[in-house]
């Protein structure tokens, strides 16, 4: 299992699943909609829906299913995932 810190490092995620080949079969990642971190190019601004699709879709595109969700109470912008990869393999990206 690949674990991923909560650093607002969106753009790792579709690179770590991008090649079905060494993908991990699982990757528990703590997803933030929104960051205080003043470093980061979104800083103090919510996540669009179209960013979250687009992430939710390479990842469904890579074959990978939401196992578990843990919102976190503390924080009403942030969700805890267990993703695994469906057993069925990665869908293929309609063109």
């Amino acid at each position: 299992m690949i674990s991923i810190l909560p650093c607002g490092r969106w753009a790792v995620l579709p690179q770590l699943v991008a090649n079905h080949t060494t993908a991990p079969a699982q990757v528990a990642v703590e997803v933030h909609f929104q960051t205080q971190m003043p470093g980061l190019p979104w800083f103090g601004r919510l996540k669009s829906p179209a960013e979250l699709l687009a992430l939710g879709l390479r990842l469904a595109n890579a074959g990978y299913v939401i196992a578990q969700r843990n919102d976190n109470p503390s924080c009403m912008k942030c969700t805890e995932l267990l993703l695994v990869r469906d057993p069925c393999g990665a869908r293929r990206e309609q063109q």
